[in-house]
């Protein structure tokens, strides 16, 4: 007797033997095993076999021993009721197992690679066959003419050649020329290890920009020169290298400002103290670098006019560039023929103006730091770049396009800025507590060359108004507030420049081998330039 099953997944309709029940049977339809219920109504139906295909040749009755095969494999998983068959894939991963190859089937991935692999050879077959037909052919390169040259005979096929006469052996020696005596050469320094500090992120498109190098003679060394002012600038320096320097002052009228030509040791041009020119203490003044032009401001609009006048030291006539309520706060020639001015241009930034002398235009304008200190500007060797410092940042100007080209975050207060004579450096003096440091920045890409503790250098005589920071002008150090000479690759003090004479004094780089001293205090003080000590520096250097 049959009963009637029905499967619980798909709900498909069974008539299975009455002898499967409570035992497992395999859903034709979907394939799932279950369990036929032991109350299975019973039917006259009769089971339905399982489609299975056999070959032509089978013999007869192997079609129910592969339908007894297939149901033969059979198991309790832990008592769930599912049933595997064999051939089956038994790690079953997936929600559907991997199902073998019924008997007759062909291996159709087989074919499919077999055909793959024979597309790819045919394609670079015929790959290279293009190659080698589009190649162009060689061509053939005509043979090479040789054409010989005959030789020609300088001397007639009659006379000898004639040669030079030898010297006569019998005749007086020449006097040897009379030749000045060896000049002693700078010596080169070696270029100092840089650190290996990566650039700090921010703006930097600096390239070097350098100056001509020039020397001073050796007998410029001479008497110093006295120099008499009540004024506060008794000695004005150009921005740009310079063998030019303007002594005395414009306070009152029976002063005079004198400019120097340090090669001769000679005044070449005079300027009155009758003239309105302002030499209190915070009046910028500026001298040209070919010592023909001082910039000023007048003297009835204060300390810090709105005026912007050049006086010509020949014939003591003023240009009046400007003349504004703006009060200018700083100025500096960039070359001979222009004149950088800074003052106030809003509550948040300044105006900076490049002038041009001979048009008296504005050339260029352009923003500049509302707290543009007057202290910490400088200009590179060839008058190009602009460096200032700010509360808490370093920034570089050109001063031709008026573009920001550098940004660096400033270390501490900065006392000032100066870059190399050989344009590939920028350095600073920078304040944070009790610690100095000089840190030196590589102008080709930003990053830090030198960062050194100078917390114990000696400070500027009081009174003294000089430059922070200098280069030595070999570049191998600095000097620090006039007074101190540091290495630039150790940071280690190489020497201390003595007093002149007990007076205090104060030392700025000239040329590429001397300082000039200004030295004293009060309405007399001398002038003089002394050759820098080489030996004494390099001795020093080895020790350290």
């Amino acid at each position: 007797m049959n009963v009637e099953a029905v499967c619980p997944v798909c709900y498909a309709s069974h008539v299975v033997p009455a002898g499967l029940r409570g035992k497992r049977h395999r859903c034709d339809g979907c394939e799932e095993v279950f369990i036929v219920h032991a109350k299975s109504k019973p039917t006259d139906k009769s089971p339905r076999r399982p489609s299975t295909v056999l070959p032509a040749d089978a013999p007869s009755g192997a079609e129910e021993i592969f339908e007894a095969e297939a149901v033969e494999d059979v198991d309790d998983v832990r008592g769930t009721g599912r049933r595997r068959r064999r051939g089956q894939d038994r790690d079953r991963s997936g929600e559907k197992a991997r199902r073998t190859r019924r008997p007759g089937g062909a291996p159709w991935g087989l074919v499919f690679a077999a055909v793959a692999v024979v597309l790819v050879f045919l394609g670079a077959v015929s790959g290279v066959a293009w190659l080698l037909m589009a190649r162009p052919p060689a061509r053939l390169q005509p043979p090479r003419v040789v054409v010989k040259t005959p030789v020609p005979n300088f001397f007639p096929a009659d006379a000898p050649p004639q040669w030079p006469a030898p010297p006569d052996l019998e005749a007086p020696p020449a006097e040897p020329a009379k030749l000045d005596p060896p000049r002693p050469t700078i010596p080169t320094k070696p270029a100092p290890p840089r650190e290996t500090a990566p650039p700090e992120a921010g703006v930097w498109r600096l390239t070097p920009d350098a100056a001509t190098p020039f020397s001073l003679p050796l007998e410029t060394a001479r008497a110093p020169v006295t120099v008499e002012s009540g004024g506060f600038n008794p000695l004005v320096l150009p921005a740009l290298p310079s063998p030019f320097v303007a002594l005395g002052g414009n306070r009152s009228p029976v002063d005079r400002r004198q400019v120097w030509d340090l090669r001769t040791m000679q005044p070449v041009g005079e300027l009155g103290g009758g003239l309105d020119i302002n030499d209190e203490a915070d009046a910028p003044l500026a001298l040209s670098p070919d010592g023909k032009h001082l910039a000023a401001v007048s003297r009835a609009t204060g300390a810090r006019g709105g005026t912007v006048d050049v006086w010509s030291v020949a014939d003591k006539k003023m240009t009046r560039l400007e003349a504004s309520a703006s009060a200018v706060v700083w100025m500096e020639f960039t070359d001979p023929g222009h004149l950088l001015t800074c003052k106030p241009g809003s509550e948040t930034k300044r105006l900076l103006q490049l002038w041009d002398i001979v048009g008296r235009r504005v050339e260029r304008a352009f923003d500049g730091p509302a707290d543009f200190r007057r202290e910490t500007a400088a200009l590179s060797a060839g008058g190009r770049t602009l460096a200032v410092a700010t509360v808490d940042k370093v920034l570089v100007y050109d001063v031709k396009s008026g573009d920001l080209v550098g940004e660096r975050t400033a270390p501490g207060s900065c006392a000032g800025l100066a870059f190399a004579p050989d344009g590939s450096a920028l350095a600073g003096l920078f304040a944070a507590g009790s610690t100095t440091r000089v840190v030196a920045w590589d102008v080709a890409n930003g990053g830090v060359t030198a960062r050194h503790d100078v917390s114990g250098v000696r400070q500027a005589p009081r009174g003294a108004r000089g430059r922070a920071l200098q280069w030595l002008p070999d570049g191998s150090g600095w000097i620090v507030h006039g007074q101190t000479v540091l290495d630039r690759a150790a940071g280690a003090v190489l020497t201390s420049l003595p007093p002149d004479e007990g007076r205090p004094a104060i030392r700025f780089a000239v040329g590429a081998d001397h300082f000039a001293v200004l030295a004293g205090q009060g309405g007399k003080r001398t002038f003089r330039v002394e050759a820098i000590a080489w030996e004494k520096l390099d001795a020093e250097r080895k020790k350290k």
